[in-house]
């Protein structure tokens, strides 16, 4: 029998721009430093995140535990705050504008016509109904600014989240703006 041969093969060299990495961010994929001061490991899998990384996930990236190892209160690996729906106060302003509007609309409403009086018998209005252009003009600089407010928080809604409600506020919003403009004109 001969001896067993002991020579293992020497380990392949590392091409140029390649490293080994054994703790890598699950959220940006980056090497986390074990030696650094500031890094935060998940308590079910043992993830190392930076502290930015888990502050911006607000939960670890691997497997999606909310709790750290180490669970300091500090205020850099807190989840940001969510953003209120702009969506919804674009709509809520259109609404309320246009509620405002027709209110208006129907309080400016006016006669342009004479009346003939049948004597026991009901009112008739002769002539086409009007709309008096001071009623409509302070109901428009009531209403346009708000569905102005309303389509700059639908339009910016748009923006963040294309597939969301803002398109339909910015809609709504310009839709009335445009209408109520038409009517103020045309009562004068």
């Amino acid at each position: 029998m001969g001896e067993p041969n002991d020579q293992r093969p020497a380990p392949r060299p590392l091409h140029e721009g390649v490293h080994l990495a054994t703790n890598r961010c699950p959220f940006c994929h980056e090497d986390v430093a074990v030696e650094a001061d500031a890094w935060v490991s998940c308590r079910s899998c043992q993830a190392r995140h930076h502290p930015a990384c888990w502050g911006e996930g607000g939960a670890c990236s691997a497997c999606g535990c909310d709790r750290r190892l180490s669970e300091a209160d500090e205020p850099s690996l807190t989840a940001p705050t969510p953003r209120p729906d702009l969506a919804r106060w674009g709509l809520g302003v259109g609404v309320a504008a246009a509620a405002l509007g027709a209110l208006g609309t129907l309080l400016s409403y006016q006669s342009t016509g004479s009346s003939l009086h049948v004597p026991f018998g009901p009112r008739v209005e002769l002539g086409e109904p009007g709309l008096n252009a001071l009623g409509m003009s302070l109901t428009a600089m009531v209403t346009l600014p708000l569905s102005l407010v309303g389509a700059g928080l639908g339009f910016a809604d748009a923006r963040a989240n294309p597939a969301g409600r803002g398109r339909i506020a910015l809609g709504l919003n310009v839709l009335y703006f445009g209408g109520m403009l038409a009517l103020t004109i045309a009562s004068f």
